[in-house]
């Protein structure tokens, strides 16, 4: 283990536990390489070097670059990473630092991001040009070497963000764009906002994988300036079995910002009070059907998922399936330290 990576595990045993794994989701959210965290545990047999140098895949034609590397799984795209990836709506430009993928098929992956119209019109890309490998090289980080950004879209239309690696699409996040008019001559010119994409109907359930540390559950969702009307919202999350409440959350304050804003919610029990906080972990998980709702203190639900419960567990999203296909659509159950459990809206 490298002296960071020490320094790094130093540094997190002595944060308290709310504001560890607060930060845990932020990392989840922008890397997914970690030196000190588990490795998922259905990727056993983990990937392994065969010989050096570029070698030829001869079921895709695809020659790769740098030491192939054996994986159990075909290669997808970090979802948790690209549905984080910054859009700027003064400009109508994408970030594409900090995207990670699972599963590389050598220690040097080839590719691009891309942008496209609906009808597969290519309106901008960047090669890949950085990737730095997990110490299992179960995940990679992936970024350019110019500016990480594309120019567009500037029309009004539905679009996708992807990932193109070796040959493979191994990510698309749908979204939709729509071009606001400047109110007056001093509010900054035309700004262009993503209305619609998976952020409106996705969500999570998160806990850190550490045996030594308690399973303490974080709700997180994405919400729009729009759904906020402009204005700061107090919000509140709560998960029911049946129609009983078994979990809660503080009510949190979100500000209103540009583009999807990710919100987490830390659930506690019913039992808490303003001095003592009962977490709600894994572990109080029943086997059975769920409802959890975020919604504006005092006012209307912003997400209703349900979710199945287990005995001291969360069935996971079909789609985190680790042979799930299409690979674009792989929703990956662990990022930087975290079990991820994802939700999704009827």
């Amino acid at each position: 283990m490298t002296r960071l990576a020490i320094l790094a595990l130093t540094l997190l045993l002595a944060a308290p536990a709310n504001a560890q794994i607060g930060r845990l989701i932020d990392r989840a959210r922008q890397t997914a390489t970690d030196a000190v965290r588990a490795a998922p545990t259905q990727a056993t047999g983990a990937a392994r070097t065969t010989a050096a140098g570029a070698a030829e895949r001869a079921t895709a034609g695809v020659v790769l670059a740098g030491t192939p590397i054996e994986q159990p799984h075909a290669p997808a795209a970090n979802w948790l990473t690209m549905l984080g990836s910054r859009f700027y709506e003064q400009r109508g430009e994408i970030g594409f630092d900090r995207v990670a993928m699972l599963f590389p098929r050598s220690t040097e992956p080839q590719g691009t991001f891309e942008v496209r119209r609906a009808d597969g019109t290519l309106v901008g890309s960047q090669a890949i040009g950085t990737a730095t490998l997990s110490s299992d090289r179960v995940f990679a980080d992936l970024g350019t070497r110019s500016r990480p950004t594309y120019s567009g879209p500037t029309t009004d239309g539905a679009y996708t963000y992807d990932l193109v690696v070796d040959g493979q699409l191994i990510g698309r996040i749908p979204f939709t764009v729509r071009t606001l008019a400047p109110a007056d001559a001093f509010s900054g010119g035309t700004r262009y906002r993503r209305v619609d994409g998976p952020w409106r109907t996705l969500g999570y359930l998160a806990h850190q994988v550490d045996p030594d540390r308690r399973p303490d559950l974080i709700a997180t969702v994405w919400l729009s300036p729009a759904e906020l009307g402009g204005r700061t919202t107090r919000v509140v999350a709560e998960l029911r079995r049946g129609g009983t409440l078994v979990a809660t959350s503080r009510e949190t304050d979100v500000f209103p910002t540009e583009d999807w804003s990710p919100r987490d919610l830390n659930l506690i029990k019913p039992t808490s009070t303003a001095s003592a906080t009962h977490t709600f972990t894994l572990r109080d998980m029943e086997a059975g059907a769920y409802t959890l709702t975020v919604r504006a203190v005092g006012g209307a639900a912003l997400r209703t998922f349900p979710l199945t419960g287990l005995a001291g567990g969360i069935a996971p999203h079909p789609r985190s399936a680790l042979d799930h296909q299409p690979r674009h659509d792989f929703l990956t159950p662990r990022s930087a330290g975290l079990a991820i459990y994802w939700l999704e809206t009827p």
